[in-house]
C-alpha cells in the first residue's frame, strides 16, 4: 500500500509539475487566420441567403396576372368617375359661358361716367326724388359724394377713415334737404345733409372728360373745399371695429342699423343720437345689414353667417340664422318673406317660410359682393371678375354686362337708379351709370 500510494505521488509530481517559461509557446499566428478567413466566408453566405430568402418573400407575395389586372381595373374605374364629377361639376359654367351671347337684346351700355374719386368706391346707393336720381358713392379717399344728372353736388369729408357705405334717405329733413348716412372706418356713423348751392362743379359725364382713379389728383376736376362739420348732424359712436355698412331702418327716418368689424350691428335713434340695442352673436366681422321695407325685420351679414332679426321686441329677437353658408357678402329683403344672400361663388335665395332649401340658388365663378334689387325683383350682382350679371329672383339668367367698356378691377356694388338704369363701382375708382333696354312687364327670363 505505502508503494502505491508512494507511486502515485511520484506519478503527481511527474505529470503536473508547472512548466518553465521556456516551455510555454504563443499560438501559431497561421492558425487565427485561418480562423478569422472561415468566419468571413460564413457571413458572406449569409448575407447571400438573407438575399435570396428576400427574393423568395417577394416572389411569393406577387399578385398575380389575374389580380394585377383587378387592381388596373379598379384604378381606371376611379380616373373615369373623378373626371366624371369634374365634368358634372364644371358644366354649370360652361353652359352659363354659352349662354351669355345669346342675350344681346338688353345692350347694357355705359352712359354716365361720374368722376372724382382718387381711391376704389365701396359702395353706391340711389335716391329719386321724383325729378332727378341723385347717386351716393362711398370711397377709400375717405370722402362720399353726392350726384346728379352727371355733376358732382357735394363733397363729404368728415370721416376720418375710408368711408365704406353710403344711404339716401328717401325723405327730406326740417329744411328740405336730403339726409345722408356713412360709415367709415373710423369707427362712427355720421349723419349729415348736402346742399346743391354749395357746389358748382361742371358736368362730367362726358366721355371725354372721363380720367382713370389711379390718375393724378391734379388732373381730375377742381372742388370747392367743403366744411364737413357745419354739415354733420349726427355722429355715431360705439362700435370697436370699422363700420362696414349702414342702412336706413323706418321710412321716416328716426332709425338707422350699422354693422361692424367687431362682429356687432347696432339700432341707434337718430332723432336722439343714442344707441337702442346692440345686435350681438355674430363670432365673424359683420359685412352688411339691411332694413326690410314695410316690415320690422333685420338682416346682418357676416363671414360666419347671416341671421333676421325682429326689431319689434326689446331687445330685438333673432328669428332665423344659417350657419350653413359661406362667408356673406350682402343680403337684402325680397318680395314676400324671401331674402337675398350673396356670398363666395353663389347667391341663393331663401323663402324664410321653408328655410330648410333655397328657392333658388344661382351659381358663380367668382365672388359676389354687394347686390341690389330692382322693384321688379331683377337682381344685379357685382363679382369679383369685374363682371354685372343680372337674373331673375328666380334665378334664371338676364343678362351680362360687357366688361370692355366697364370697370377694370372688381365690382363693389350696384344701385338701380331706376328700371331701366343701374349704377356700378368698382376697386379702380370709376362709378358708371349703366342704360338696360329690359323691355316691358314681368320678369324677364
Amino acid at each position: 500500500m505505502e508503494r502505491l500510494i508512494g507511486n502515485s505521488s511520484s506519478y503527481k509530481e511527474e505529470h503536473h509539475q508547472p512548466h518553465s517559461s521556456a516551455e510555454r509557446r504563443d499560438p501559431d499566428p497561421k492558425w487565427l487566420e485561418d480562423i478569422e478567413a472561415e468566419i468571413r466566408q460564413l457571413k458572406l453566405e449569409n448575407s447571400l441567403l438573407r438575399s435570396r430568402v428576400e427574393q423568395l418573400e417577394d416572389a411569393i407575395n406577387k399578385p398575380s396576372r389575374s389580380e394585377r389586372k383587378d387592381t388596373i381595373n379598379e384604378a381606371l374605374h376611379y380616373i373615369k368617375e373623378k373626371a366624371s364629377r369634374k365634368r358634372k361639376n364644371t358644366r354649370p359654367l360652361s353652359v352659363l359661358k354659352k349662354s351669355w351671347a345669346l342675350n344681346t337684346t338688353f345692350c347694357p351700355t355705359v352712359v354716365k361716367r361720374l368722376v372724382g374719386h382718387t381711391d376704389g368706391v365701396w359702395d353706391v346707393s340711389c335716391y329719386n326724388d321724383g325729378s332727378r336720381n341723385f347717386i351716393g358713392t362711398a370711397s377709400a379717399d375717405r370722402t362720399a359724394r353726392i350726384w346728379a344728372d352727371g355733376k358732382l353736388l357735394h363733397v363729404y369729408q368728415g370721416h376720418a377713415g375710408s368711408v365704406n357705405s353710403v344711404q339716401i334717405h328717401p325723405t327730406v329733413d326740417h329744411a328740405g334737404t336730403p339726409l345722408v348716412c356713412t360709415g367709415s372706418g373710423d369707427c362712427t356713423a355720421h349723419l349729415w345733409v348736402f346742399s346743391e348751392d354749395r357746389q358748382t362743379q361742371p358736368d362730367s359725364s362726358d366721355d371725354e372728360k372721363f380720367h382713370d382713379a389711379q390718375a393724378d389728383a391734379s388732373s381730375l376736376p377742381a372742388e370747392t373745399p367743403n366744411k364737413s362739420v357745419s354739415e354733420t348732424k349726427m355722429i355715431f359712436e360705439g362700435h370697436k371695429g370699422p363700420v362696414s355698412s349702414v342702412h336706413w331702418v323706418t321710412k321716416t327716418g328716426e332709425k338707422l342699423v350699422t354693422g361692424s368689424w367687431d362682429g356687432t350691428a347696432a339700432l341707434w335713434d337718430t332723432e336722439r343720437s343714442g344707441l337702442l340695442y346692440k345686435l350681438s352673436g355674430h363670432e365673424g366681422r359683420v359685412t352688411h345689414v339691411a332694413a326690410h321695407d314695410t316690415k320690422p325685420l333685420l338682416i346682418t351679414c357676416a363671414t360666419d353667417a347671416y341671421r333676421v332679426w325682429d326689431y319689434r321686441q326689446q331687445p330685438p329677437s333673432e328669428i332665423f340664422q344659417d350657419h350653413r353658408a359661406d362667408s356673406i357678402t350682402s343680403g337684402l329683403f325680397a318680395e314676400g318673406d324671401k331674402i337675398v344672400v350673396g356670398s363666395d361663388r353663389v347667391v341663393k335665395v331663401w323663402d324664410l317660410r321653408h328655410a330648410h332649401s333655397p328657392f333658388a340658388v344661382v351659381r358663380l365663378n367668382t365672388g359676389a359682393n354687394k347686390i341690389s334689387m330692382s322693384s321688379r325683383g331683377i337682381l344685379a350682382i357685382p363679382l369679383d371678375t369685374r363682371y354685372i350679371q343680372l337674373h331673375a329672383l328666380n334665378g334664371d339668367r338676364i343678362c351680362r354686362f360687357p366688361r370692355d367698356e366697364g370697370h377694370q378691377k372688381m365690382v363693389t356694388s350696384t344701385a338701380w337708379a331706376n328700371e331701366q338704369t343701374v349704377v356700378t363701382s368698382g376697386f379702380d375708382g370709376k362709378v358708371l351709370e349703366w342704360s338696360i333696354q329690359l323691355g316691358g312687364g314681368g320678369n324677364p327670363s
